[in-house]
């Protein structure tokens, strides 16, 4: 498992009073930014958990620091960044810090709500009240420009809001466990484990439930925990080095040989990001996984 990021804590805006969720936290933890740029770099977060985004420029409010020129200025580089972006984007007069404007990213989740995510904000004030400079080529000194950038938020409220999105559903790149190998009988806990080692090695979240109890008992319960992929494993399934896949949403499928099992997994599993600049199949297995399942 790759280490787990550092985090800070800083106070954080409340919710509305009885939202006892994570939301409602006062201290929460702002994400490393540098963790998520590899995973995020690229704006998978927007097609990948959520389809319906809107984009807004937020101007000045009516009381804010910092000279009324560099505002303006602000305001105008924030607006061509977002058109050579290619992004369409709708102004929201005001709303603003008032350090300087912003362009806020709101989703929208599978219950209509919306939610500002990401955001990225020019400070027209913090600069100068630092005394903050910089020295031109030419030999003059200049007063930098500073970028807040937020990835997610906090991430607490961040994750609370994809498990509602998904009900809990999480895309098979991001789920904990990404399969579950299924024994039917003690004969092949052995080669249970074998699979679940040959998973491992590929960079597959795997575990074995290997209690007796009985099949449809273990099914179900894997199915109400939203655990992505199943795998069936009896004792044909040994003889033959095989499994029998159940993939979440989809009906039932013949058994494989293990090794087009494990690289169809490794595959699927892949990050958004990079699944796009490698061969993309036509299989809407990734695609559908990316959205609120009923399931």
């Amino acid at each position: 498992m790759p280490p787990i990021p550092q985090f800070e804590e800083l106070d954080y805006q409340q919710t509305p009073l009885g939202d006892l969720s994570l939301r409602r936290r006062t201290v929460l933890s702002l994400d490393n930014r540098e963790v998520f740029e590899i995973v995020l770099g690229d704006g998978f977060l927007m097609s990948s958990l959520f389809t319906d985004v809107e984009v807004a420029l937020e101007t000045r409010p009516e009381k804010y620091l910092g000279e009324l020129e560099l505002w303006e200025r602000a305001e105008t580089a924030l607006a061509e960044g977002l058109t050579r972006a290619g992004f369409s984007y709708s102004v929201s007069p005001g709303d603003g810090a008032f350090y300087g404007p912003k362009v806020a990213f709101n989703f929208r989740d599978v219950l209509k709500r919306d939610w500002t995510l990401s955001t990225i904000q020019l400070d027209c004030a913090m600069p100068d009240r630092f005394g903050i400079k910089y020295t031109r080529p030419d030999g003059s000194e200049g007063r930098p420009m500073m970028l807040h950038r937020a990835v997610l938020g906090s991430l607490e409220r961040f994750i609370a809001i994809l498990l509602e999105h998904t009900a809990g559903a999480l895309p098979l790149w991001l789920a904990p466990e990404q399969v579950r190998v299924l024994s039917i009988t003690d004969r092949v806990v052995d080669y249970g484990h074998t699979v679940v080692k040959s998973l491992e090695k590929v960079g597959v979240r795997a575990t074995l439930d290997q209690r007796n109890e009985k099949l449809g008992f273990k099914v179900r319960e894997s199915q109400l925990q939203k655990i992505p992929v199943l795998a069936v494993i009896g004792d044909q399934e040994a003889e033959a080095g095989s499994v029998a896949p159940r993939f979440r949403g989809e009906k039932n499928t013949e058994a494989e040989p293990l090794d087009v099992f494990v690289q169809r997994v490794a595959k699927l599993a892949e990050l958004p990001s990079r699944a796009r600049e490698s061969s993309p199949t036509s299989d809407g297995t990734r695609e559908n996984e990316t959205h609120h399942a009923e399931n």
